[in-house]
């Protein structure tokens, strides 16, 4: 399913999976953050920059954690450096080499978020936001470029709980929706929607948000990190600029097959998970939203919500 994963379009080289992958030298100054963590992964962040530490720091503050971490380091080799001049290394092993410095920082919160959704190996990951009304979850499941994020980001600040913009964790024991509360991607076509989420950053780190901002789900609304919850609502947004709002009833069966369609982990739990993805279905009204407009959108949610 890698490829419903969307990639950045950065300059950057990747390890060959059929060799070993490429050690990490001890070398150059490092900045560290305080760990971090989600759905069982821990990590921390060494970087050759303070400034590049707190974008991170202030990026992941809602997956603030204690205690022991593995280690995410950028190495600057120079620039007479073979294949890049930055390389990223997890726990001493490299993910990537790139030249330019804007694109280290959002490269790798990418591939942070990408080993959550990839190889979280106890939880069902599908590719939906999820916030919650009350005690129970909405998930909005959908492919790309479907507003996920900017609905999710409207809602959470109109009250709604958040428990991620990516990826829902279900349990496969419960069928509840664990939090993966990670930072909202807010791409540049919903900036205008959000003005007061604009980061307020220093020049010489403002460029990892050149085209995309990286926020803080309580720098939308504060305490907004929600707990699990059972799924109650399940609705497919998509967003086509100048269409009026619609909200239509959706048969489970098509409810499910696009949810299996956007699982990551499916094939980790064979028929087992698509038994969880069918209990969701059958526990949650499902509905089809098509919209222009993400105050209607806001408000079609509410009418199902209560």
């Amino acid at each position: 399913m890698l490829q419903r994963f969307e990639r950045p379009e950065l300059p950057l080289t990747t390890p060959d999976r059929r060799a070993p992958a490429e050690e990490q030298p001890e070398t150059g100054p490092r900045f560290s953050t305080r760990p971090f963590g989600a759905l069982g992964h821990r990590f921390r962040f060494e970087v050759p920059d303070q400034e590049w530490a707190a974008y991170l720091a202030g990026a992941l503050g809602s997956l603030a954690s204690d205690g022991p971490a593995g280690r995410w380091s950028v190495i600057d080799h120079g620039l007479e450096a073979t294949g890049g001049r930055y390389g990223a290394y997890r726990d001493g092993r490299r993910l990537f080499w790139c030249d330019d410095a804007d694109d280290v920082v959002p490269l790798l919160l990418w591939w942070v978020n990408r080993t959550i959704c990839f190889e979280t190996d106890h939880r069902v990951m599908v590719h939906a936001a999820a916030v919650t009304a009350g005690d129970r979850a909405l998930v909005l499941p959908a492919p790309q470029e479907s507003g996920k994020t900017t609905l999710a980001a409207a809602l959470v600040g109109e009250g709604f709980g958040y428990l991620t913009d990516e990826a829902a964790a279900f349990d496969p024991a419960t069928g509840v929706v664990d939090p993966y509360p990670k930072w909202l991607s807010l791409k540049a076509g919903s900036w205008a929607l959000f003005p007061h989420l604009r980061p307020r950053l220093p020049a010489r780190v403002a460029r990892f948000a050149a085209s995309q901002w990286h926020v803080d789900p309580n720098a939308v609304r504060p305490d907004s990190v929600a707990r699990s919850a059972e799924p109650a609502w399940l609705v497919v947004p998509r967003y086509e600029p100048g269409r009026s709002t619609d909200l239509q009833p959706m048969e489970r069966s098509e409810a499910l097959s696009l949810l299996a369609g956007e699982a990551f982990t499916l094939r980790r739990f064979g028929p087992a998970g698509f038994q969880v993805l069918a209990e969701v279905v059958r526990r949650s009204s499902c509905w089809r939203l098509t919209t222009g407009s993400l105050d209607d959108a806001v408000a079609a949610v509410r009418s199902i919500t209560g």
